[in-house]
């Protein structure tokens, strides 16, 4: 999200123009954005996940590099993300129908130890940069290279507008356009497919919603998402083969709600890449495809 985006005037769902004092807000949680970037720019030598001192050249220490390692997801099923005792075998908890209405979902590890603290420097602390290391992660997997090459168009989740004015960029585009720029890099090594793929604001978010991490079982997960997106731009996406992008996956509720309203312009196909996934070993409702 750059600075003119979020400066530029917002209208209500009434077509009025936002107070000076909403837009003030919104020019001063980028500034603070801004400034949280450039901090953690000026001290480059803290690990980006614990805060450790680490050698100039990297972002994570090697206790952290071996913590992603550890939860990086290898045997797993390319529909659900859940962990597979034998790789040749079925998925034990979607018996192969995945979360549907999407084809397949890739991510780059579980959401927990030094990846979770990615998410949450991403998200949280304005360390923009993590976006561009864990998008040079994703895309020496297999998985994610065969839904980049296969791709149209990506669309990232939409956020509500008033917690983007809030946190002041939507970090599922901004991971968005960091795959981009990292599929290209290696387009000549891993990818068919070195032309950049668009990536557009299909969705809308229109209904003010509580973090799904907050939501205690699937059932109120789904709640707490149904009707929370609207299509807004359909040519976008019609005939199209769709990739949807976000930062974190816990029951595949969100992603289900995004493809639904996608749906409706009748895509070819709708997979996804997600940062991180859930691990349903360690999260009693994790995914529940059904």
């Amino acid at each position: 999200m750059t600075g003119l985006a979020l400066i530029s005037a917002v209208r209500s769902n009434d077509g009025a123009f936002v107070s000076q004092r909403t837009r003030l807000a919104r020019l001063t949680a980028w500034a603070m954005n801004c400034l949280g970037d450039v901090s953690w720019a000026v001290w480059p030598t803290l690990c980006a996940a614990c805060d450790a001192t680490i050698d100039p050249g990297t972002i994570l220490c090697s206790a952290c590099q071996t913590s992603i390692a550890d939860v990086a997801v290898v045997g797993r099923c390319e529909r659900c993300t859940s962990p597979l005792p034998d790789e040749a075998g079925p998925c034990g908890r979607c018996q192969g129908g995945g979360i549907r209405p999407l084809g397949r979902v890739a991510c780059l590890g579980h959401h927990r130890d030094a990846l979770r603290d990615l998410v949450h420097g991403l998200k949280y602390r304005h360390r923009w940069a993590i976006a561009d290391h864990v998008a040079s992660r994703l895309v020496l997997r297999r998985d994610v290279v065969a839904l980049l090459d296969r791709a149209d168009v990506i669309v990232p989740v939409a956020m509500h507008p008033w917690r983007q004015v809030v946190r002041g960029f939507n970090q599922a585009e901004l991971l968005s356009r960091s795959l981009v720029r990292a599929r290209s890099l290696v387009a000549g090594i891993t990818s068919a497919r070195p032309t950049p793929l668009p990536v557009v604001r299909a969705l809308r978010r229109v209904k003010w919603t509580a973090s799904q991490t907050s939501q205690h079982s699937h059932a109120a997960r789904v709640r707490n998402v149904r009707d929370a997106f609207e299509l807004i731009d359909d040519q976008a996406v019609t005939g199209r083969s769709v990739l949807l992008v976000d930062d974190v996956m816990t029951s595949g509720s969100t992603l289900r709600a995004c493809a639904r309203a996608l749906r409706r312009a009748r895509p070819t196909e709708i997979n996804a890449i997600v940062l991180a996934a859930a691990d349903p070993r360690h999260h009693r409702d994790a995914v529940r495809s059904r």
